[in-house]
């Protein structure tokens, strides 16, 4: 009771923020405990503003009266389809076509020609879609023609907030270069035959989130200078796209905040004027030379790096004269390739309090003296993982491990004063030698709770008590 009381006395945001995390049956529970958790859990929480279903239930007569006749929204997904179908699930859309903010088209192989009849008919008979907020298209046909879609946007360009298009051709499909979406905030492309000016025109501001994936001979060489496209956004994803994507990193270095390259080609960015002044998330799989001029542009503003090396390289890190980075969590994946002198590079870290490696088998020197908190180990050696305890003796607090058992009932690991969680991942059943080895970093085993998830998962948490905070304090 007193956990629903203080729920119920929770400020609208903070509930808002809470109930995103709970399952839906959770929710559910919630409006059933109380009359004020009913009233916020309903009105907070986007789910409850909208029906979700299947449009073969329409058909079937399985879609109750009450949906159809309540004021609330319609979230509808198209999964299967077949010929006798397309004439009354297009009459469907039609009729509710006012009601519709979340429309998402999924291709299944059985019946793919008939999702594409029903597209192309439901465009034919020009839906009002007036209040449509998200709008999915996948596994359709490659490459799908957008005039087939002209109509599905007509009358959603102030509404369309999230657009989602897989193996779809856009090019040209702006005749009007007025169009605009003016609430379009997420745009996802993948695989798309796109022009550079349409892709401009649907990546005008206000769009903040960009993902482009497998996409090539996309010209943007034609946009001036005063053009606002790519100039809001916060969060760009672009991956296996061969165009010059320098021009659209260079048009919103000031906004933005995650950004997401997979590539291997180089763009020269090193040529190219500007520097980062909110990004705070580089993740760079590719070219080692595009990496680290990324890098040296985001040296002052970058609280996190994530990088992927596909060869060796000795990344330059006194040649071009950068100043140490200021990042707090750093990634590195060496799964295809490494860096030379990646010792050196963690020297030029000097402020790093997560680690997380993938696939190093080496000593790890120059690390930050008792400064890591938490390190997680994917596929790593022994020695990799030796050499980063030793040096966090006294300030590491948690710790991941998976696929690291190389002889693991011989490791020689320092006891953690601070060490609060370790888990373990192997491939393998994990050995009681395994888990004496792991206790033992917490001091006495009376001060360590272990959790067995399965045979090859194991959760070590250490158990608090008076003496275990005395003891703390005086260190």
């Amino acid at each position: 009771m007193l956990k629903l009381n203080c729920l119920e006395g929770l400020p609208d945001l903070a509930y808002r923020g809470i109930v995103q995390y709970v399952s839906n049956t959770d929710k559910l529970n919630l409006r059933l405990s109380s009359t004020s958790l009913y009233r916020k859990t309903t009105q907070l929480d986007p789910k409850f503003k909208a029906w979700s279903f299947d449009v073969c239930k329409a058909l079937t007569g399985n879609l109750p009266d009450f949906i159809t006749e309540s004021t609330k929204e319609f979230c509808i997904f198209v999964n299967y389809v077949s010929l006798e179908d397309v004439e009354p699930m297009a009459n469907f859309f039609i009729e509710h076509a006012t009601r519709i903010s979340r429309i998402i088209i999924v291709g299944q192989n059985s019946c793919k020609e008939y999702q594409q009849k029903l597209i192309i008919r439901i465009n034919e008979l020009e839906p009002v879609f007036s209040c449509l907020q998200e709008f999915k298209l996948c596994r359709i046909e490659y490459p799908f023609p957008f005039p087939f879609l002209s109509h599905f946007f007509k009358h959603s360009l102030n509404s369309l907030q999230k657009l989602s298009l897989y193996a779809v051709d856009v090019s040209n499909c702006f005749p009007n270069k007025d169009v605009k979406f003016t609430q379009l905030k997420t745009l996802i492309m993948i695989s798309c035959k796109c022009d550079g000016p349409t892709l401009a025109q649907f990546c005008a501001p206000p769009l903040e989130q960009l993902r482009l994936y497998g996409m090539h001979e996309v010209d943007l060489s034609t946009l001036s200078q005063t053009d606002p496209a790519f100039s809001k956004l916060k969060n760009v994803n672009i991956a296996f796209c061969e165009f010059e994507i320098d021009k659209i990193i260079t048009r919103c270095y000031n906004s933005v905040r995650k950004l997401k390259l997979n590539s291997r080609k180089d763009f020269m960015f090193e040529l190219i004027d500007f520097q980062f002044t909110r990004l705070k998330h580089l993740i760079y799989s590719g070219h080692e030379e595009n990496g680290f001029n990324l890098v040296g542009k985001a040296a002052r503003c970058l609280d996190r790096l994530s990088i992927e090396m596909y060869t060796e390289a000795d990344l330059p890190l006194k040649e071009n004269g950068i100043e140490p980075l200021n990042i707090k969590w750093l990634e590195c994946n060496f799964r295809m390739g490494k860096i030379n002198n990646f010792d050196d590079f963690i020297q030029f870290c000097p402020k790093i309090e997560k680690l997380e490696v993938h696939g190093h088998f080496k000593n790890i020197q120059n690390l930050p003296k008792n400064q890591l908190r938490e390190i997680s180990f994917i596929s790593c050696g022994l020695n990799c993982v030796q050499s980063c305890f030793k040096a966090s003796t006294d300030s590491l607090e948690r710790v991941y491990m998976k696929r690291v058992e190389e002889k693991m009932d011989q490791w020689d690991l320092p006891r953690m004063p601070k060490i609060d969680t370790v888990i373990l991942q192997n491939t393998c059943t994990v050995s009681s030698q395994n888990k004496d080895v792991i206790s033992d970093i917490f001091g006495r085993m009376d001060q360590v709770e272990v959790t067995n998830v399965s045979n090859k998962h194991v959760i070590f948490k250490r158990v608090y008590g008076l003496q275990n905070i005395q003891e703390n304090m005086e260190i």
